[in-house]
């Protein structure tokens, strides 16, 4: 989704902890990175590439105020 200001925003996903989740494929994940390889300022890092594609269980939920 594009703002006005012609950035990424990416809605919450609003997960709770023991949630199956799906993570997306390498290919899915680049087609969202901007020149930097950030997502909402966000870096993509190449370690994170070996999760690519599988389907992992969440241990805790993120901090809505970050």
């Amino acid at each position: 989704m594009q703002t006005a200001m012609n950035k990424t925003f990416t809605p919450p996903l609003c997960l709770r902890s023991g949630e199956w989740v799906q993570v997306r494929t390498k290919e899915e994940i680049l087609a969202t990175l901007d020149l930097n390889g950030r997502l909402d300022e966000l870096p993509f890092m190449p370690e994170m590439l070996q999760y690519c594609g599988m389907t992992m269980r969440s241990k805790q939920t993120g901090s809505p105020g970050l």
